[in-house]
């Protein structure tokens, strides 16, 4: 596994119908009420002063103090068509990618942080009425912004990252990824994998 993971745009290897079925999983979080919230679990992607996270796994998680063990996320029974459309949303866009995760999220700007038991890249698509809110990757000597608004951006989690300011709701986000049972934190925070390059290119699918 490389060092780091270069962000990149991935570009939809059937444009027509990730765009249906991103409409299709639009629809079915629009009718979720009340949305599910969490207020001790995920502390790292909290601004001061919020006190839960709008938000749930989808796939696998870690089951509550039982660290060398994966279950089956409650919420795949709660929400199935949800569950089902995300699978189909990726298989759209990425055929092969493995992941075993899905976080969705709403109206969340998230804090820098890192995500330590992520294993390969991670692939994010924003979505809902807002504007900004995209991506930003922290390297040590520059940082990279991504648009993720109905567009899909593969990036390594281990590497500082965080949800810029945005106006308008709902945003919904969806990141696939793999979850590992030990931590794979880098040793330091890389450098820029382009030197001081902020420009972001299109993924080769057949490497992520």
């Amino acid at each position: 596994m490389p060092a780091t993971y270069i962000p990149c745009m991935v570009k939809p290897a059937r444009p027509r119908a990730f765009r249906g079925q991103l409409r299709m999983v639009r629809a079915i979080l629009d009718c979720i009420s009340p949305f599910p919230a969490r207020k001790n679990l995920r502390k790292k992607v909290m601004r001061p002063g919020q006190s839960n996270v709008q938000g749930f796994t989808l796939g696998m998680t870690k089951k509550l103090n039982v660290h060398d063990k994966l279950v089956s996320s409650k919420y795949n029974k709660r929400f199935p068509e949800l569950w089902l459309a995300c699978q189909r949303l990726i298989e759209t866009a990425v055929p092969n990618f493995k992941y075993n995760c899905i976080q969705v999220n709403k109206d969340q700007q998230t804090a820098a942080h890192v995500d330590a038991f992520n294993k390969g890249p991670s692939i994010i698509v924003g979505f809902g009425d807002y504007e900004g809110g995209g991506l930003i990757v922290r390297y040590r000597d520059a940082s990279i912004q991504g648009d993720i608004h109905n567009s899909m951006l593969a990036f390594d989690g281990r590497v500082l990252h965080e949800t810029e300011p945005f106006k308008g709701s709902p945003r919904y986000s969806l990141v696939f990824f793999t979850l590992a049972l030990k931590h794979t934190l880098l040793d330091k925070q890389p450098s820029s994998p382009s030197g001081s390059s902020t420009k972001l290119g299109t993924c080769k699918r057949n490497s992520l």
